[in-house]
């Protein structure tokens, strides 16, 4: 189980991945966070094991296309 600052670094690196998706796509946040939280993307950043909450929004985000969910 993730602690409350893990939770705290995964919620503030997924803000700030769609902050910069939105910016670079012209694409809503609000899409973007849909389109992401429905993703495997979103499960693994949740994952305390990936460790992925701690890699900050730019690798996030490089995950997510690399996905294709964006």
């Amino acid at each position: 189980m993730m602690s409350e600052r893990q939770l705290w670094c995964a919620d503030t690196t997924l803000s700030l991945a769609v902050q910069i998706a939105a910016e670079e796509t012209g694409a809503s946040e609000q899409e973007l966070l849909k389109k992401i939280a429905a993703s495997p993307a979103y499960e693994a950043l949740y994952d305390e094991g990936t460790k992925l909450w701690a890699t900050g929004p730019a690798y996030l985000l490089d995950y997510i296309r690399s996905l294709g969910v964006i």
